[in-house]
C-alpha cells in the first residue's frame, strides 16, 4: 500500500514520537470517500465510503486503471483536474457532476511521489437545493418584476440589495451597473432615501430602524419622487422579515404601493365631509340613520339638539315616536311605511314635544335603502321649521284678516255710498219741488255720509302706514309726545267730564317717532271716547320697567272697561264695542300693527276698578332692544 499524504499539514500524522500508527487504521478513520492511485492511474486503495459512492466493489477496482473503469470521466473535469495536479505537483479542489452515477461530487486531490490521493463527498443534495433555490429566486424575481408595486429586498442589516425594474423606472435611480449607481456587489445600500420627500424621511427612517431592531414588520406612509415630472406621490411602504426554520433573520422583503389617488380621494372626502358638516351646522340640520330591522337609531349632535335630548341620545325610532305630537304620529308613520315599501324618498313635517312641554315643528327628509324584505336603512336629516310654520300661521291669519278687511271695507264704504246715492235722489226731487227744508235735511245726510267715508278712508291709510317704518329708528321722547297729545285732547276730556294725567319720566325709545305717536294718540282717543265717555273720570298715562328688560307704556282709565270675552279681539280690524258710534274700528288695529313692527305687542286688561267701572288698562310691551331709557319702578303723578 502506498503512503497516503493528508489533505493538509495539520492532518499529517506525527511519526517521530509516540507509538507506531497503522496506515490502514488512518485510512479507515477518514470520513470522506477516499481512494489512492499510483503513477499508472491504478487504484491502490479504496475506502468503504468510496465503494459506496462509486457503486463498485473494492475488489473490482483495486489494481484497475481509473479511466478504464470510469471511461465517461475521460476528458471530463475529473480528467483535467487530476492530470493538472500530477503535472504541477499542486493540490486541486473542484466540484463536478458525474452523470453515470447521477451524483455531484466535491473533490480534493493531492499528488505525492507514488501517485495521487483523492478525497470526495457527494454534494448532489446540496447542489439540488442550490439549484432549487436559484430557480426559486429566478421565479421570485420574475414575480417581483410583474407586480404593480415597487419591490425591494435588504440584507438582515437593512442594506438594500435589490430593487425591481419598476422602482428604477419610477424613481430614475441609476442601476448598479449604470453611471452614478453604487456597484458594490450588486448592492445599492441606502440610496432609496434620496427619493423620499424630506418631510417624510425622518419618520420613515425611525420606523425602519425600529423594525430592524425588533424584527417587527415595517409599515409607513411616505411620498416618493417621480422621475418623469418630479412630483411626490404617496406610497405605503411595507416589509416583512424572511426567517430560516430556526428563526434566524435571512432578509427583508418589501414593497411600496402607490396610494396617492386614494390619499387624494380621502382628502376630497374629508373636505366634502367638512363642507357638509359646516352646511348642516349653518343650517341647523341634524342627520340620522335608522336600521329598520334592529330599530337602531344613530344620529349626530345637531339632531340630538333638535330633539331636545342630552348626551344619552335617542336609541331607537320607537323612543323617538314617544316625543312626536300624537296628532302627527299616524301620518309620520304612514309616510315612513310608504317610503320603505316603495324604496323611495321620505318627506314629512311634524311636531315634537321638547323638555318643559314646548312644541317644535320639524321637517324630515330622507332616503330608503331597502333590503327587499320590508326592511333596510333609512338615511335622513331634520331641521327646525317652527318659525316658518309660525309665519305661515301669521300669513294665514293675515289672509283671513285681509278677507275680513275686504268684506268690512266694502260694507262700510258701501253703506255711506248707499246713503249718499239715496239722499241725492231725494235732494233732486226736493229741489225740483221747491221743498227747501227737506232739501237741506237731505243734503246734511249726504254730507255726514261723505264725512264718515272720508274718516274711514283716512283711518285705513293710517293703518296701511302703521305696518312700515318711515325711516331708520330714532330716539323717541315719550314724555314730550304724551304731554303734547294730552294737551290736544284735554278739551275733549273736559267736555265729557274727565281729566288726563301723565306720570313723569315715561322714558325714551329707539323707534319711528311718527308710528309711536300714532299708537299713543289712538289709545288716548279711545280712552277719552270709551273710558271717559262711558262714565269714567280720569285717564292716566304711565310707564314701568318690564321684568324682561323692556318697557311697559300704559294708558289706563276708570271707565266701564273692556269685557274679558272681548279682550282678545279688541285689536282686530273693524272691531267696535259701540257699533252705533261714529268710530271706524281701525284705531286699535293701528296700535297693534305699530307694536308688531317694533317687535313688541299690545294688550288690554282690567284696571282693578269696582264692578261696572272696572276700567281698562291698555299696555304696550316694548322689547329691550327698542328701549333707550326707562323710569324708576315707582313714579309720582302730575295732572293735566
Amino acid at each position: 500500500m502506498p503512503p497516503v499524504p493528508p489533505p493538509s499539514a495539520e492532518d499529517a500524522p506525527v511519526s517521530d514520537a509516540g507509538p507506531e500508527i497503522d496506515a490502514a487504521d488512518v485510512l479507515a478513520s477518514i470520513s470522506d470517500a477516499f481512494f489512492a492511485l499510483d503513477v499508472e492511474w491504478r487504484f491502490t486503495y479504496v475506502n468503504d465510503q468510496a465503494v459506496s459512492l462509486l457503486d463498485r466493489a473494492r475488489a473490482d477496482l483495486l489494481g484497475k486503471v481509473v479511466w478504464h473503469e470510469f471511461p465517461e470521466a475521460v476528458g471530463s473535469p475529473f480528467w483535467d483536474a487530476y492530470h493538472r495536479a500530477v503535472e504541477t505537483r499542486e493540490a486541486v479542489q473542484f466540484d463536478a457532476p458525474y452523470d453515470p452515477l447521477g451524483r455531484y461530487f466535491s473533490v480534493r486531490a493531492f499528488p505525492f511521489d507514488g501517485g495521487l490521493t483523492v478525497y470526495f463527498t457527494d454534494v448532489s443534495e446540496a447542489r439540488q437545493t442550490e439549484a432549487a433555490l436559484r430557480e426559486s429566486e429566478r421565479q421570485l424575481r420574475q414575480l417581483t418584476e410583474s407586480l404593480p408595486q415597487l419591490v425591494w429586498t435588504t440584507t438582515p442589516e437593512g442594506y438594500h440589495d435589490y430593487f425591481n425594474e419598476r422602482w428604477y423606472a419610477y424613481t430614475g435611480m441609476p442601476r448598479p451597473d449604470e453611471p452614478g449607481g453604487e456597484n458594490r456587489g450588486g448592492s445599492q445600500g441606502f440610496r432609496w432615501a434620496d427619493y423620499i420627500h424630506p418631510d417624510d424621511l425622518d419618520a420613515a427612517a425611525a420606523r425602519w430602524a425600529h423594525s430592524l431592531a425588533t424584527g417587527e414588520p415595517y409599515e409607513v406612509e411616505y411620498r416618493i419622487r417621480r422621475k418623469t415630472d418630479g412630483a411626490h406621490r404617496w406610497f405605503i411602504g411595507r416589509a416583512d422579515p424572511l426567517r430560516a426554520p430556526d428563526g434566524q433573520l435571512l432578509r427583508w422583503f418589501g414593497t411600496c404601493t402607490d396610494i396617492d389617488d386614494q390619499k387624494r380621494a380621502e382628502l376630497a372626502l374629508r373636505q366634502s365631509e367638512v363642507r357638509l358638516q359646516l352646511a348642516l351646522e349653518g343650517g341647523g340640520i341634524g342627520s340620522w340613520e335608522w336600521d329598520v330591522g334592529s330599530d337602531m337609531l344613530v344620529h349626530d349632535d345637531l339632531a340630538a339638539h333638535l330633539w331636545g335630548v342630552g348626551a344619552e341620545g335617542m336609541p331607537s325610532a320607537e323612543a323617538f315616536f314617544e316625543i312626536v305630537h300624537p296628532d302627527d304620529l299616524p301620518g309620520l308613520k304612514e309616510s315612513i311605511v310608504e317610503a320603505i315599501e316603495g324604496g323611495d324618498r321620505y318627506d314629512a313635517e311634524f311636531r315634537i314635544f321638547l323638555p318643559g312641554g314646548r312644541v317644535r315643528w320639524l321637517a324630515a327628509r330622507g332616503r330608503v335603502i331597502a333590503d327587499g324584505r320590508g326592511g333596510g336603512r333609512l338615511y335622513g336629516f331634520n331641521f327646525d321649521v317652527t318659525e316658518r310654520r309660525q309665519q305661515e300661521e301669521v300669513l294665514r291669519q293675515k289672509n283671513a284678516e285681509m278677507e275680513r278687511f275686504a268684506y268690512t271695507v266694502s260694507h262700510d264704504l258701501k253703506s255711506p255710498l248707499v246713503t249718499i246715492t239715496g239722499f241725492l235722489g231725494l235732494l233732486k226731487g226736493y229741489i225740483a219741488a221747491g221743498r227747501t227744508e227737506k232739501a237741506d235735511q237731505a243734503l246734511d245726510r249726504v254730507l255726514n255720509a261723505a264725512d264718515r267715508m272720508g274718516r274711514l278712508i283716512e283711518d285705513l291709510l293710517v293703518l296701511s302706514r302703521s305696518g312700515r317704518t318711515s325711516g331708520d329708528p330714532r330716539p323717541v321722547d315719550l314724555d314730550a309726545i304724551a304731554n303734547r297729545l294730552v294737551n290736544e285732547l284735554a278739551v275733549r276730556a273736559r267736555a265729557v267730564g274727565g281729566t288726563l294725567e301723565v306720570r313723569d319720566a315715561l322714558g325714551a325709545l329707539l323707534a319711528d317717532p311718527q308710528r309711536i305717536e300714532e299708537a299713543l294718540e289712538n289709545l288716548l282717543a279711545n280712552a277719552v271716547h270709551y273710558g271717559l265717555g262711558g262714565g269714567g273720570s280720569r285717564v292716566v298715562v304711565r310707564s314701568e320697567p318690564a321684568p324682561s328688560g323692556g318697557l311697559r307704556v300704559i294708558v289706563e282709565d276708570d271707565g266701564p272697561g273692556v269685557p274679558e270675552a272681548y279682550r282678545d279681539r279688541v285689536f282686530d280690524l273693524f272691531q267696535r264695542l259701540d257699533t252705533g258710534g261714529d268710530g271706524t274700528g281701525v284705531g286699535l288695529a293701528v296700535v297693534s300693527r305699530v307694536m308688531e313692527v317694533l317687535g313688541g305687542e299690545a294688550r288690554v286688561e282690567g284696571a282693578d276698578g269696582p264692578p261696572g267701572q272696572e276700567g281698562a288698562r291698555f299696555v304696550l310691551e316694548v322689547p329691550p332692544h327698542a328701549v333707550l331709557s326707562a323710569p324708576p319702578r315707582h313714579n309720582g303723578a302730575s295732572g293735566t
